[in-house]
């Protein structure tokens, strides 16, 4: 029965969720923020709640993501769990300063037209989804998160603000990266027990 779950969770079918609440959101704070706002406050208004949410969304990122890469050091024995946590937050900082723009550029601009209401109410949603997941102790795929996320507020848009492409090419490699991923460390593990004779 435990692997069964375990194998219900690598499945990933929180995936859903993602497109609705982040549809959810959008109409809720849509409604909240135009009728209750003043016009002139409004834009400085959803600036300070799309950095807040921002926050939110590192943070949750940062408790389920750390721990998704540094898992593997802490169940070998290496380093302790918070020694691992510190490394594996050191090298994603890394990882931001380095290659992360093109994934900011993927996101922010090119899955559909963000809204200022769109990206608070999906930044809003992939948080709540990956924070609760997190307190679980379950892995999910945060960049599934905020994918879905922005899909679904898109959705409320209609499809024609949608770049089908773009969403067409994330959604094969979402496929194709736990077998390329599979099949990379079946041959280093190979190549190493070769060269070591293990």
């Amino acid at each position: 029965m435990e692997n069964a779950f375990r194998y219900f969770y690598l499945l990933d079918f929180h995936s859903y969720w993602r497109c609705c609440i982040g549809i959810f959101f959008y109409r809720i704070f849509k409604n909240l923020f135009y009728r209750i706002i003043p016009h002139k406050y409004l834009k400085i208004t959803l600036s300070i709640f799309i950095i807040i949410s921002g926050c939110y969304v590192a943070y949750s990122w940062g408790a389920n993501d750390v721990a998704n890469a540094t898992g593997v050091i802490t169940g070998t024995g290496i380093l302790s769990g918070r020694m691992s946590l510190i490394l594996g937050g050191l090298a994603i900082v890394l990882g931001i300063m380095t290659w992360g723009y093109k994934v900011i550029e993927t996101i922010g601009s090119e899955i559909t037209h963000l809204l200022p209401i769109m990206a608070f109410s999906a930044q809003l949603a992939s948080a709540i989804n990956v924070h609760a997941y997190t307190i679980f102790g379950i892995p999910v795929s945060t960049s599934h998160s905020i994918v879905g996320a922005i899909f679904g507020v898109g959705l409320v848009r209609g499809m024609r603000v949608l770049n089908m492409r773009i969403m067409r090419d994330i959604i094969i490699c979402w496929i194709a990266t736990p077998f390329v991923s599979g099949i990379i460390s079946y041959l280093v593990l190979k190549l190493i027990a070769i060269f070591f004779k293990i």
